[in-house]
């Protein structure tokens, strides 16, 4: 089996498991179930795939997946799902997975979208039931409790405008609230194969890493389609306006850009045309794939290699980054993203 196959075998495998633990949940909650399930559904379950992935890395195949692995994965992606309703209703974002958001749905059904915050709060609750199951729960409540902390503080950033410094400002947003949940989704892989908190942190960086790139390329496709469309969508739309890497690297490339970046997130009058030929004149989107490179890159040369079975997993780790980030890039319409690695050396 060829590596990308094992991936799309390992997210079929996640799927099924994540969403048959989340489903037991929600049974027991008869109030939610539309809720919930609406919230829940669809999705490619790549950041419970990382649970499982470490989890195999440091055990092998030949060890089942156990309940233990099941609840972390699920825990991820209610905190992922949770989070996205919350990103929804601050952007009055009218759709999700190609349906309408929860809190629009609610809004035309019975008039009150803000009764969607209610399915958040009941996916957490969820969460810390499955952390109060789970044999590591002093450590795995440490994990969400300062991963949540983080995605909340990264959300009060993600707001449209230049902070100065932009750059800073701009990786530390989207460390805060994309990237913390990727690390943290490998370090409960660890903690699930019966590593110690303190060795499980050392997976942190690769999850971390991968995470910063899987959001420099949500930004490029915002750009590219964009582009391609002839209107700002996604975070660049009106009702966002929230400044991804483009546009940061033409904010410090291009100086003489800046008043018509300034004009492009307050909503004021501007040339879209301006715009797009300004972020050609400096290679933005090549500079943005470069730097997607340049992260993933990073992701693998991170790995932990000593607490990895054998070669094969290495392997698997290695390739993992590329193939969620190009999965993600390849449904846009846009060529893949290569990186490099390093050779294996066995753990001592």
């Amino acid at each position: 089996m060829d590596i990308d196959q094992y991936f799309k075998v390992l997210q079929q495998e996640t799927s099924q498991l994540v969403d048959n633990r989340i489903r037991l949940l929600v049974e027991r909650n008869d109030e939610f179930t539309d809720l919930l399930n609406m919230s829940t559904s669809g999705g490619k379950r790549l950041r419970p795939t990382l649970v499982i992935l470490i989890y195999r890395a440091i055990k092998g195949d030949s060890f089942p997946i156990t309940r233990a692995v099941i609840d972390f994965a699920a825990i991820i992606e209610l905190i992922h799902s949770a989070s996205l309703i919350i990103d929804d209703m601050i952007d009055f974002d009218l759709w999700r997975r190609g349906a309408p958001s929860l809190w629009a749905w609610l809004r035309d059904k019975i008039g009150k979208g803000g009764k969607a915050i209610l399915a958040s709060v009941v996916m957490v609750s969820l969460v810390n039931t499955l952390l109060l199951k789970s044999k590591h729960r002093m450590s795995s409540l440490n994990l969400v409790n300062n991963t949540l902390l983080a995605m909340a503080k990264g959300a009060m950033l993600d707001t449209s405008g230049f902070k100065v410094p932009v750059l800073q400002n701009y990786f530390k947003r989207i460390s805060l609230k994309t990237a913390t949940l990727f690390a943290m989704g490998c370090q409960m892989g660890g903690l699930s194969a019966g590593l110690s908190l303190k060795e499980a942190n050392h997976f942190y960086e690769y999850g971390h890493n991968l995470g910063i790139a899987y959001q420099i390329a949500d930004d490029l496709i915002d750009v590219i389609m964009s582009m391609q469309k002839g209107k700002p969508i996604g975070d660049l739309s009106p009702e966002n306006r929230v400044v991804g890497y483009p546009l940061v690297h033409l904010y410090h490339h291009d100086p003489t850009s800046r008043e018509l970046l300034h004009k492009f997130v307050k909503r004021k009058r501007y040339s879209l045309p301006a715009l797009w030929k300004a972020l050609e004149k400096i290679n933005a989107i090549k500079a943005t794939k470069d730097l997607i490179k340049a992260t993933l890159t990073k992701a693998v040369q991170s790995i932990p290699k000593r607490y990895l079975k054998e070669p094969t997993y290495q392997k698997r780790l290695e390739k993992a980054p590329a193939y969620i980030v190009n999965l993600m890039l390849q449904e846009a319409g846009i060529p893949p993203i290569s990186t490099s690695s390093k050779k294996f050396h066995p753990r001592k």
